[in-house]
């Protein structure tokens, strides 16, 4: 719940809960946002990096019933110079996690599940203008590409990167707007476009991926990522239409996708694979 208010259970097919565990860590008080990122590490679902303010905390035993060393297991693994807005790690390998902040700076840290100090690796330098970090996506089956989302408006909003981050592209194509009459090219970015909330890799093929996003006017997809000329076409026009989508979430052992918006509901849809 609100304020990274964590809790571990078990839940019934018919919805009775068991097992309960609130597995915040003790030794942090304070520090967390309204809606506070946390992640998995999707590898090994034992392991949850959790960051409270500028730092990230790492537990190991996540699954433990007993809650001495559930608690004790509670490791401050990394400290950045910036607050912690998104966080998410990789699908295929475990201890690849990366950061956004508050200020659109990206960071990853490497072989994170393992490391009593996790080495912080900026990875920022060739994002010319971005924002407040509201989402990373990392794809399923390749730890070095990646997807930042900055929700601020006049931002250039979405990055792509094959390379861990080394090199960025801005991919906000059809979707960045128009800008402003009279600006220098070097202020493009401030124009009438959506902000964008949320990026999933939807992988369709051998080497083949559809790309979702969530943005203040509705759901956007595209099969093919072009840089600057990325072409972004509207899905759910008639169900979900203009509405805030603030995050997506997808199940690849059967293309289920669920679009969650802000005040109309929640909407789902199988992806053809």
């Amino acid at each position: 719940t609100q304020y990274a208010n964590i809790e571990r259970c078990q839940i019934a097919s018919n919805g009775q809960k068991s097992g309960a565990y609130n597995i915040m860590p003790k030794q942090v008080n304070g520090g967390f946002l309204f809606v506070h990122p946390f992640t998995l590490d999707r590898a090994d679902n034992d392991i949850m990096y959790l960051p409270n303010g500028y730092n990230v905390w790492r537990n190991t035993k996540i699954t433990e019933t007993d809650s001495a060393t559930l608690f004790s297991d509670w490791k401050l693994i990394a400290s950045l110079d910036n607050g912690i807005t998104a966080i998410s790690s990789s699908p295929s390998d475990a201890g690849i996690v990366y950061i956004g902040t508050s200020s659109g700076k990206v960071f990853r840290l490497d072989s994170a599940h393992v490391n009593q100090t996790a080495q912080v690796i900026p990875l920022s330098d060739s994002i010319s203008n971005g924002g407040y970090t509201a989402c990373i996506a990392v794809h399923p089956f390749d730890p070095m590409k990646a997807i930042v989302v900055f929700s601020n408006y006049n931002c250039r909003s979405i990055w792509y990167t094959e390379d861990g981050g080394a090199d960025w592209v801005d991919i906000e194509g059809n979707l960045a707007g128009e800008p402003d009459p009279g600006v220098p090219e070097s202020l493009w970015f401030i124009g009438n476009g959506p902000s964008i909330r949320w990026a999933t890799f939807v992988p369709t093929g051998a080497n083949s991926d559809v790309y979702f996003i969530s943005t203040s006017v509705g759901v956007f997809s595209t099969a093919k990522l072009d840089g600057e000329n990325t072409e972004w076409v509207m899905q759910g026009s008639q169900t979900i239409g203009n509405a805030v989508v603030d995050m997506l979430k997808y199940r690849g052992s059967d293309g289920w996708l669920v679009a969650g918006t802000h005040g109309k509901g929640m909407y789902a849809g199988h992806v053809s694979l």
